[in-house]
């Protein structure tokens, strides 16, 4: 396009500068972040292949001074387009725009001499996977190598980091199981290790979130519903409720774990089984971990109300014994006939902590027009 804009708004062109062109940059300037796109209903970018998305014509970017508008449909290809190395499955890609208005693909989402616009994740599932469970072929052409359901932008994204996350049914679902290093890691991250209240089966107990005390190395020694609650909050998360987990979870080939069902490779990390990844690309979905979700219910034991100190001294509980508890959904590494997409448990009362027992984390959605 050639329009050059200045920090006083006046426009320069080195030709003839049109009418439309003047008014396609002043809409650009009239933007709240200066990005326009055709439709803001959706993220912007469309997947175009395992390991390709397109940018779609009518996208406008302000870059640096520089208002670049796409013409033509235009793909990027992790292949070709990356700036640096090759694409490694489990990682978060990002898309840059220049000002000479070409676009690239980087793994690096510090860089300041190029506009980051949006990104994807190209998640563990090979690009020419078979379809495994309820999953059909049009499943996996979604979420072989990129995942659909992760590409975000500047203005449709989960309203935190959106590493490692898939959009479903207008909220974002971590796509891997939290970590124990979920400080340095973020909630979800391939290759890491299953959070758990033991460190028990590979699994690990995770650091205390620094907005809690943490120093990035004392751990919670133990894993309860009142932690998951700190963790998720500390990342501007929120745990899954058992409405929500049939739905993310639906696609895994249903009564199986990984243990019992010889998926495993490393004990209690977090790796790609095919059959216990749903249909939206969530990973060890169900059969390996039980998430805490957020739902609560009165527990077991006697009817008799009384104060118990069970929050680690943090004020008292007045309910009945073992009350209240909270759902853990999924399923867990060696319990294959009962674990699935609806599979729960209401039986841990909320300061309870075992190995078998993680989570996984929700966050809102943010749509900026």
């Amino acid at each position: 396009m050639g329009i050059q804009i200045t920090d006083s708004g006046i426009i320069h062109s080195a030709g003839t500068t049109t009418f439309q062109e003047i008014e396609n940059a002043n809409n650009l300037i009239a933007l709240t972040v200066n990005f326009k796109k055709p439709d803001y209903d959706k993220a912007l970018f469309l997947k175009a292949g395992p390991s390709s998305i397109i940018i779609p014509a009518g996208t406008q970017i302000l870059v640096g001074s520089t208002a670049v508008e796409v013409a033509a449909n235009t793909t990027l290809d992790l292949n070709t387009n990356l700036d640096a190395g090759a694409k490694t499955a489990g990682t978060d890609y990002y898309v840059y725009a220049k000002e000479d208005s070409t676009f690239y693909l980087s793994a690096d989402k510090t860089i300041t001499a190029d506009r980051l616009i949006g990104g994807f994740h190209y998640g563990l599932i090979p690009e020419a996977e078979a379809p495994t469970g309820n999953k059909t072929e049009a499943d996996m052409v979604k979420i072989r190598g990129i995942n659909a359901y992760s590409m975000w932008d500047l203005k449709f994204r989960p309203n935190c980091n959106p590493e490692g996350m898939a959009y479903i049914n207008g909220k974002w679902y971590d796509i891997y199981l939290l970590n124990s290093e979920h400080i340095t890691n973020g909630t979800s991250k391939a290759g890491a290790f299953i959070a758990a209240g033991a460190a028990s089966y590979g699994r690990l107990i995770p650091k205390i979130p620094l907005m809690y005390g943490g120093d990035g190395t004392l751990t919670y020694g133990k894993l309860t519903w009142f932690q998951l609650c700190e963790i998720a909050a500390s990342h501007g998360k929120k745990m899954i409720g058992y409405d929500e987990f049939p739905t993310i979870a639906y696609g895994v080939t249903e009564g199986k774990s990984s243990s019992t069902d010889g998926y495993e490779t490393v004990a209690g990390k977090v790796e790609h089984y095919p059959h216990l990844t749903s249909k939206f690309g969530i990973e060890q979905a169900a059969g390996v971990q039980y998430v805490r979700g957020k739902d609560l219910m009165n527990g077991y034991g006697t009817t008799t109300f009384a104060w118990v100190d069970n929050t680690d001294t943090r004020g008292q509980i007045y309910a009945t014994s073992n009350s209240p508890t909270a759902v853990v959904l999924g399923g867990v590494r060696d319990h294959g006939a009962v674990a699935g997409s609806r599979c729960s448990s209401w039986y841990g009362y909320v300061w309870y902590s075992n190995w078998y027992i993680g989570s996984r984390f929700a966050c809102d959605h943010l749509k900026l027009v």
